[in-house]
């Protein structure tokens, strides 16, 4: 496959020429060099002269167009209102036309400032837009151009990573300053989930991440760990897993590496979900998660079956987001002669979706086999939902008094509903962890190490 990518030397597009050309031919374009690599062919030009980005698409002739070139300084935008329509629609159009006619791909990677900040809560892609500025603006004009062809893909996203350009990324410039003990003036009021370049770049091309997903993560590791003061994990268990594998394994790191924890946040800041009246059935029981091998699916559908079949009067539902490497799990889920009867799929729902089934639910189920923190456990018990949880070591740390334990097994796992339908046990309310909370952990112990 060929890959065009442009703005290629900024900080998304370093990331994503490394990931390319791994596999396939990239044909990168930017205004200046960036990374070289084996695989990668440069051509440095102004990209809203539309002539020359004719010439170049004639040239490299791409199976797929990463379109990631834009003017991110608000400021820039609305002091040159004309360049930024330039480069965020009128070469966005221009990519477009020619994706449509050459029957290619395009992925136009836009930004969250398209909405205006004020729902209460996180916004999804349905979400009515309502963009503020300059660069917003002409940011939406360029998706609106792509959803009207066939091949066009639209990623709304926030970023952050290290650059090796010479103005720095604002993580760096937080860590700079918390080094450097410089006051920092930020805001207290702006909520968002970024991805890491890094991380953005594997799923736009998924098929690259899965195959080399281990190795590479052992790789970043390897180099993480070379350089290290200290390493933080989301909860004393794994960072327990990581110090003993990485003394096991007999791995390089820094002299006097710290090994540390913090507990992650996971308190609702939209109310509205929270507040929902949906009235709880006792019989409903509720899966919630991708569908992998290590989320362990199949013991819970198994357990059912079981009980099913001895007529209890249960429902199950499962409501996931993906699926990998289960594909027979799936095809019984989906021909199963129970489905929209006592066995129920979801798939994709939206936040509000899923705080109402946490409330009509009277159990949550997880039966992974590893968990890193177990978030869903956190939000179904926010909601006031029973949870039955593996006896794995992170649940027991982190949930030992909030939930019924089983082990990891059809049998047990029915005999737990069956003894949780008629017990009149009390578990300990659960006290979630602010968001807030977390944040001074993590800058007590990044500054305090």
């Amino acid at each position: 496959m060929r890959v065009g990518i442009t703005g290629a030397s900024g900080m998304l597009g370093t990331a994503l020429a490394k990931h390319f050309s791994k596999s396939y031919k990239v044909f990168a374009t930017s205004r200046s060099k960036g990374w070289e690599g084996r695989g990668i062919e440069w051509d440095c030009f102004n990209l809203t002269n539309i002539d020359l980005l004719n010439k170049w698409l004639n040239k490299i002739k791409p199976d797929l167009l990463i379109h990631c070139a834009a003017i991110v300084n608000v400021d820039a935008c609305e002091e040159n209102i004309r360049l930024a329509t330039a480069l965020h629609f009128e070469t966005t159009k221009t990519m477009s036309d020619y994706v449509d006619l050459n029957n290619s791909r395009l992925i136009y990677i836009s930004t969250d400032s398209v909405f205006d900040g004020k729902k209460q809560g996180a916004y999804n892609e349905l979400d009515f837009v309502s963009p503020l500025n300059v660069y917003a603006n002409t940011k939406l004009m360029g998706e609106r151009y792509v959803q009207s062809i066939n091949n066009g893909l639209v990623l709304r996203t926030n970023i952050i990573g290290w650059t090796k350009e010479s103005k720095i990324s604002f993580a760096e410039w937080v860590l700079k300053s918390l080094v450097e003990k410089t006051q920092l003036s930020l805001f207290h009021d702006v909520y968002f989930s970024p991805l890491h370049v890094d991380d953005l770049s594997p799923i736009i091309e998924p098929d690259y991440f899965e195959k080399g997903v281990a190795k590479n993560f052992k790789n970043y590791w390897v180099a993480q760990l070379e350089y290290s003061d200290l390493v933080l994990s989301i909860s004393k268990t794994i960072s327990n897993e990581l110090k003993s594998y990485v003394k096991k394994t007999n791995w390089h790191t820094k002299k006097n590496i710290k090994y540390d924890f913090i507990k992650l946040g996971c308190n609702f800041y939209n109310n509205d979900l929270v507040d929902i009246k949906v009235l709880r059935q006792k019989n409903k029981y509720l899966v919630v998660g991708s569908i992998e091998p290590r989320k362990n699916v199949v013991t819970v559908l198994n357990a059912f079956e079981l009980l099913w079949h001895e007529n209890y009067d249960l429902t199950l539902t499962v409501a996931f987001n993906n699926s990998w490497h289960e594909e027979s799990l799936m095809a019984r889920l989906k021909k199963h002669p129970l489905l929209n009867k006592k066995l129920f799929l979801i798939f994709n729902s939206s936040d509000r979706e899923l705080a109402i089934e946490y409330h009509a639910s009277s159990t949550l189920i997880s039966a992974s086999v590893y968990e890193g923190y177990g978030l869903g456990l956190a939000e179904a018990l926010n909601f006031g939902c029973n949870v039955i949880a593996s006896k794995i070591p992170v649940y027991q740390e982190l949930y030992k008094d909030n939930v019924t334990f089983f082990e990891n097994n059809p049998a047990d796992l029915k005999d737990t509903i069956i003894n949780q339908l008629t017990s009149k046990k009390v578990l300990k309310e659960f006290k979630p962890t602010t968001w807030m909370s977390a944040s001074d952990q993590l800058i007590r112990k990044v500054i305090g190490h």
